[in-house]
């Protein structure tokens, strides 16, 4: 009987998570009870609610224990850890458009969550804090339980310079198109005939200085200078261009010797992470005095597979110390593409209102084909296409382009079950996913399925053993923020 109550208790649980402060206190004084010793638990619970106005708390508690017993063990919040592995910029060209950041990481228990996120500014900072949640339950399992969340920037709100943003030790670089540092002066150096220092009205770098034999003081690495350099403009491929799969290109950065090092023979571009994209590991760079104004450009190869791609490098010297940019030279130059889908196929032309989309049936079939793979490959029978639910997929994908927003309530208010009903479709169970992103930036249908399966509530939705029947519904819209939209219902009889 105790332990039927005790499993009543483990299932109540959740709900009291979602209640006020005071309620929520008294969960964490519950835990306590359940993971240690009858009377030393209650006995922390009565010195943590003794005050008036928490006497309503504590007969709560005593009733709870009374049905509860002290059997069996609830997981601790405690006992669980989230880790940001890293952070990645989505391109876009609309200046109104929001600034998508990808969280990527990990957490080492399946029952602790990442449900929101705190987001603050401090100049040229933006610090991302994740919000999370731990539903006890008693099957929480401990591993490597991987998550991403898409979080929305407000531009308007940002500064027009470049941005680093942060979240725990992850951290990623973003630079506005056309945003360029301002030029800081540079510490006069003692020689025989100073260069003219540029100034801000010259639009072309100064003329490199022919490859010649460095005399003899340069051969050898300099000491008591600094290396660092400054970035000027993408003289070509901005942040965001886009290649067909295997297209060659040549990449070319502006920048500056701000240092009080001489950029000799020996120095180099060489790669630090992230896609190499076909281009070599170390890369001469033009010779430079300090405050000379170079152009460094680098063979590259778009790869093969539609996506987003960035490729991230820094500087080495003649002492093989390695410099980047900015006022603590360790920023990193960086390239940024996207690769286009182009297996062509099925599309039609829609409407929605005023609004032209486009229907990406070749789209769909790819989706179907990579969601019964993994049923099958779990032992799970495949989803039959039901073209009532399509349709209602189609509605709603179709909404979200023409209205231009993300969720599952539609523009009219509607909802999945909703769009169902109006169709006339009988069902017992039903559930919805939905996904966007641009298709040359990795809004593919692989994309959106490795999206899905990386998120457990989706994943869930894909595997269910209960669900027969599924709707595809794929839209394209070059008027959209996201170009593409995909969703998903599924059902059962």
């Amino acid at each position: 009987m105790l332990r039927h109550y005790g499993s009543l208790f483990d299932s109540f649980l959740p709900f009291l998570y979602n209640l006020n402060t005071d309620l929520r206190l008294l969960v964490y004084i519950l835990h306590r009870i359940r993971t240690a010793h009858c009377l030393g638990s209650l006995q922390t619970g009565l010195e943590e609610t003794m005050s008036l106005q928490r006497i309503f708390s504590l007969f709560i508690v005593l009733l709870i224990l009374a049905a509860a017993g002290c059997g069996g063990q609830v997981p601790s919040a405690g006992d669980a850890t989230l880790t940001i592995d890293r952070l990645a910029v989505l391109p876009h060209e609309a200046e109104t458009a929001p600034l998508m950041v990808i969280m990527h990481g990990h957490t080492d228990n399946s029952c602790f969550t990442v449900i929101s996120e705190e987001i603050t500014q401090n100049e040229d900072q933006v610090e991302i804090v994740p919000r999370t949640q731990f539903t006890a339950s008693g099957d929480c399992q401990t591993g490597e339980f991987p998550f991403e969340r898409i979080i929305s920037l407000d531009l308007s709100t940002l500064p027009d310079g470049p941005l680093t943003i942060r979240s725990g030790a992850a951290r990623v670089q973003y630079m506005p198109a056309g945003a360029e540092p301002e030029a800081q002066p540079t510490p006069a150096t003692p020689s025989e005939e100073p260069a003219a220092a540029p100034t801000a009205a010259e639009a072309e770098p100064t003329a490199a200085p022919e490859p010649t034999s460095a005399p003899a003081s340069q051969t050898a690495p300099q000491k008591d200078c600094i290396n660092k350099a400054a970035y000027y403009d993408d003289i070509t491929i901005p942040d965001g261009t886009s290649f067909d799969p295997g297209e060659e290109f040549t990449k070319t950065w502006r920048v500056r010797n701000e240092g009080s090092c001489t950029w000799a023979a020996e120095y180099s571009l060489i790669y630090d992470n992230g896609d190499l994209m076909g281009a070599e590991t170390s890369n001469p760079i033009p010779a430079a005095a300090p405050g000379d104004i170079i152009d460094i450009s680098m063979d590259m190869t778009a790869p093969s597979r539609a996506g987003a791609y960035t490729g991230n490098w820094q500087f080495k010297a003649d002492n093989d110390e390695t410099f980047g940019l900015g006022s603590t030279g360790e920023g990193l130059l960086w390239v940024k593409i996207g690769v286009r889908n182009t297996g062509g196929g099925q599309t039609t032309t829609g409407t929605s209102g005023s609004c032209a989309y486009e229907k990406q049936g070749d789209v769909e079939a790819q989706v179907l084909s990579l969601i019964n793979n993994a049923r099958s490959q779990r032992g799970l029978k495949t989803l039959a296409l039901n073209s009532l639910l399509s349709k209602a997929a189609l509605n709603h994908s179709a909404d979200m382009a023409c209205q231009d927003f993300v969720g599952h309530n539609g523009s009219d208010g509607s909802t999945w079950y909703t769009r169902i009903e109006d169709l006339g479709l009988a069902y017992t169970s039903a559930s919805e996913n939905i996904y966007v992103g641009n298709p040359s930036f990795g809004g593919t249908p692989q994309g959106a399925f490795e999206w899905w399966m990386n998120s457990q509530v989706h994943r869930d939705n894909i595997l269910d053993s209960s669900f027969t029947r599924i709707g595809v519904g794929c839209v394209y819209s070059a008027a959209s923020s996201y170009g593409g939209y995909y969703t998903l219902v599924f059902s059962r009889p």
